[in-house]
């Protein structure tokens, strides 16, 4: 098996748009199978679009949302974060016997993130788990967060997209990280989707105290809709943008300041984009 390797979002939609009708889906797009995503390789270069703004904030609450275990939209919401309203108000999982009540999402990312449930009837909270193996500066090739619970996919109004996320110390003694997407909509979530690997990376690597190395994302099937084969066609025939640069300006970030604070506050943008 070939995995075709990509430099940033930018470069892989610029091939999928050429790529054969793909419809074995329940609607027709053009994909690409097995590829990798280089999502960031410096914590100064945050990887946004070259070719349009990104909605870069949004991106880390969503994530910020999931490493805090939010399972609801009013939580979401309170991030200023709209990005679960249309799955969280589905027609089909709104009549899902697991469906709680207005605002549910069920145990969609994280409550998996952080109250993965064990057999015993007991919970697991995997991101202090990865947090403090990782303090050890030890690797043991088994500092992994999934999101992907097929036992509960019935009590989630959506199946996680990206849906694990593997970290490892290289040999050069810097922290990396591996994500993993079986289903990535290439002119939308593909954006959304390297910030949030960029900045899971960034923030462990202040947590454990180990240098920022590289992230990539493993995408299975990297596709774009067919009514966004013409827009994107338009995009990429713009002017490239410079890349942007990210400097915290905030207080020494802590675990505490993530589930209490929205800390792309303390992110400055340099660059045309910000």
């Amino acid at each position: 098996m070939t995995i075709e390797n990509f430099y940033c979002n930018t470069d892989a939609l610029r091939e999928v748009i050429h790529q054969p009708v793909w419809e074995a889906g329940n609607y027709p797009t053009r994909a690409m199978f097995n590829i990798n995503i280089e999502s960031a390789y410096s914590k100064e270069c945050i990887p946004l679009n070259s070719y349009r703004k990104t909605s870069w904030k949004t991106a880390i609450r969503e994530f910020l949302g999931y490493l805090r275990g939010y399972t609801t939209l009013t939580e979401f919401r309170s991030l200023n974060c709209k990005t679960w309203d249309n799955n969280g108000n589905n027609p089909v999982w709104l009549n899902n016997p697991n469906y709680k009540g207005e605002g549910d999402l069920g145990r969609i990312y994280g409550a998996q993130a952080r109250d993965w449930k064990k057999p015993d009837g007991s919970s697991l909270d995997q991101l202090t788990a990865v947090i403090e193996g990782l303090k050890t500066h030890k690797d043991h090739r088994g500092n992994y967060l999934t999101f992907w619970n097929p036992g509960e996919f019935d009590q989630m109004c959506l199946r996680p997209c990206m849906h694990s996320h593997q970290f490892f110390i290289n040999s050069a003694g810097e922290l990396c990280l591996t994500s993993y997407s079986r289903s990535m909509d290439g002119p939308l979530g593909g954006d959304a989707n390297v910030i949030q690997s960029w900045f899971f990376l960034y923030i462990m690597s202040e947590l454990t105290g180990l240098p920022f190395g590289e992230s990539n994302i493993m995408v299975t099937n990297y596709h774009i809709y067919l009514n966004q084969v013409a827009t994107a066609k338009e995009m990429l025939e713009r002017k490239t943008l410079p890349a942007c640069t990210a400097r915290w300006v905030g207080p020494e970030l802590t675990l505490d300041l993530l589930m209490t604070e929205d800390v792309t506050k303390y992110f400055v943008i340099d660059g045309v984009q910000c």
